[in-house]
């Protein structure tokens, strides 16, 4: 009997026994760069299982090192590595990460440092109520099986937020709030201010006492009085003659100049846009003055036109009879509602 390293075996296994130590030291020193950071967190290998040269490997130390081995495999089970892929929990991973089931990040991001690429998240095409990509937020630490959905995006790209089976390209349970610069409609207008109130959508004015109209004249009317503003187009006191368009499209404009008068004459209105007659006025010729009850005369305007942003319209009353008359408040008036 002869004694190798600590170990005694018959002189005939010893060619057999060499090749054997020579095996198991190429396997140990791939084990131990896998293993002891596994073994020593299950109370494995400490530095008192280090062994002089020559000296024999104690059962202890062999345990620990078996210890540590099988705490590998149990840690590393279902993780397979394949053409440098990693798979955990499939067999043939197909991408450098390939996982079966769920994963949880405890802290921190998920972050690209590609200047010419993102973060794709792929899901397929199908509008089934269990496809798309979810977003949700759990309602027990770690639990997923508790949670409460905020988002999903379909198979066939509607999104949907507060609600899981949206209809549109944006469907929303909730209020949605713009902060700044409004909403943009297929027709390139963009809004805004929402309506206060009511059918409308714009302004109306009006004149809070009598107003003299020179003859022959076409004179401006200062808008005093507001009736409404939902689109904050008209200030009372600076600028009154004025409505400023806050946002492009199309409007419904109406003018009405209703004299104290009657006179057989002509009566005209007519309304402006940047100080530029529309030529949209009509003018009313009495046959006896009676129009609108025994003491008034009104000429009217009303018409849909284009109009941008910063544009500003006006209103300009003129009397064919032989002296001044009065616009009389309430029944005169200035309208502009937004419709398209």
């Amino acid at each position: 009997m002869r004694q190798i390293y600590g170990i005694y075996t018959n002189p005939m296994e010893s060619r057999t026994f060499r090749k054997s130590i020579v095996a198991a030291t190429g396997f140990f020193g791939m084990l131990a760069a896998l293993s002891v950071g596994y073994a020593a967190l299950s109370g494995g290998i400490t530095a008192s299982d280090k062994v002089s040269s020559n000296a024999p490997l104690s059962s202890a130390s062999w345990n620990r090192v078996v210890d540590g081995i099988l705490d590998l495999d149990a840690r590393t089970n279902g993780i397979s590595s394949m053409n440098g892929n990693i798979g955990i929990g499939v067999a043939n991973p197909g991408k450098t990460l390939d996982i079966q089931g769920s994963l949880r990040i405890s802290s921190g991001h998920i972050i690209t440092n590609n200047p010419n690429g993102g973060i794709v998240l792929n899901a397929w095409p199908s509008d089934s109520s269990a496809s798309g990509i979810w977003f949700r937020s759990t309602t027990q630490l770690w639990e997923e099986a508790t949670y409460a959905n905020l988002m999903r995006i379909t198979g066939s790209g509607n999104v949907g937020i507060g609600t899981t089976v949206p209809g549109q390209k944006l469907s929303v349970a909730g209020t949605v709030e713009s902060t700044s610069g409004g909403f943009k409609f297929p027709d390139g207008s963009i809004q805004t201010t929402a309506a206060s109130g009511g059918i409308w959508n714009g302004t109306s004015v009006t004149i809070a006492s009598a107003t003299s109209i020179p003859t022959t004249t076409w004179t401006l009317v200062n808008w005093n009085a507001e009736e409404f503003d939902d689109q904050n187009l008209h200030d009372n006191s600076t600028n009154n003659s004025r409505i400023t368009i806050a946002n492009t499209g199309k409007y419904r404009v109406t003018a009405s100049a209703c004299f104290s008068s009657t006179d057989n004459g002509w009566y005209g209105v007519d309304v402006f846009k940047n100080g530029v007659s529309l030529s949209k006025g009509s003018i009313f010729i009495s046959a006896g003055g009676t129009t609108y009850g025994a003491t008034m005369q009104c000429a009217n305007s009303s018409f849909s036109a284009n109009f941008s942003s910063g544009d500003y319209l006006q209103v300009k009353a003129m009397v064919g009879v032989w002296s001044v008359r009065n616009l009389l408040p309430g029944y005169s008036f200035f309208q502009v509602e937004q419709i398209k």
